[in-house]
């Protein structure tokens, strides 16, 4: 379970999904773009996630 050691609340499970299915999209290569593509999902979920959030998810041990 180490790669959601830290991320095990719902909020940061959905965070982690987020940020890894953004990261795999066409075009998209590092974390600005990850949140870029996630802020133009629709406006629940481009409020849901501050930048900074984003960042440390992208940033984890178990890697995005």
């Amino acid at each position: 379970m180490k790669l959601i050691e830290g991320f095990e609340s719902t909020y940061a499970l959905e965070l982690l999904a987020s940020a890894d299915y953004a990261s795999k999209q066409p075009g998209v290569g590092n974390v600005e773009q990850v949140i870029n593509a996630i802020k133009q999902w629709n406006p629940p979920k481009a409020n849901l996630f501050q930048t900074e959030h984003v960042k440390l998810a992208y940033d984890s041990p178990g890697g995005i």
